[in-house]
């Protein structure tokens, strides 16, 4: 019978409760000086496979508190193949609910994002050749709690020295950057995979909006 868990019950107590053993496993021990040999990798690549397996099955869990928690633990591990995991069912979830964290988690986490920009649909052509195909931002700090990270081109040590922020509620991104050169905000929907789409408008003496679109996961 599954354990009824809160959903403020610390994230390793919830795994801990839920899988026994489910840590990643440690590699199996060599004698000294002898080097590992092909049969204790496939044992150690065995072990964390099953592990991994462990967690998948959390993601699937009929609590969704379970769900929740074992997509958060994942997703903040530091293991590339557990985030991995975490991610693509996360987006991929036809739960709303995991579709909002997995957004929330990703996106705080990012260092940068780029934005591709297409189509022309309002404002003045000019102008909005001059801005390019393409907008990269820089991410200096995040505010995980809030869905929130903050662009700069450096190191800043109040939120309000930014030059704008991204933030993420349900499924819709906001970006609203100002105090740099061309100024430029606009909505984000996500799509499937992780893929950000909507409408970027940039501003400078000129305007125009364009179609934008940014890859997350």
């Amino acid at each position: 019978m599954t354990k009824k868990l809160s959903p403020y019950t610390p994230l390793a107590a919830v795994v801990a409760s839920l899988v026994v053993g489910a840590a990643p496993a440690a590699p199996p021990q060599t004698a000294p000086g002898r080097k590992p040999t092909v049969d204790d990798d496939v044992a150690t690549i065995r072990e964390k496979a099953s592990s991994i397996g462990k967690y998948r099955e959390l993601l699937n869990d009929r609590d969704q508190n379970v769900r929740m928690e074992a997509f958060q633990f994942m997703a903040r591990s530091t293991d590339p193949a557990m985030q991995e995991v975490a991610y693509e069912m996360g987006f991929s979830s036809a739960e709303g609910s995991v579709r909002t964290l997995a957004l929330r988690e990703r996106l705080t986490s990012l260092h940068s994002i780029n934005i591709e920009l297409g189509e022309l649909v309002g404002g003045n052509a000019a102008f909005a050749t001059s801005v390019g195909t393409q907008i990269h931002y820089t991410i200096v700090a995040s505010d995980p709690a809030h869905g929130a990270v903050f662009i700069s081109n450096r190191a800043i040590k109040d939120p309000s020295e930014a030059w704008g922020t991204l933030s993420a509620s349900g499924s819709v991104v906001q970006i609203d950057v100002r105090k740099t050169a061309p100024a430029c905000w606009g909505q984000f929907r996500l799509g499937d995979g992780g893929d950000l789409t909507g409408l970027l408008t940039c501003a400078n003496g000129a305007q125009a909006t364009l179609k934008a679109h940014a890859k997350i996961y």
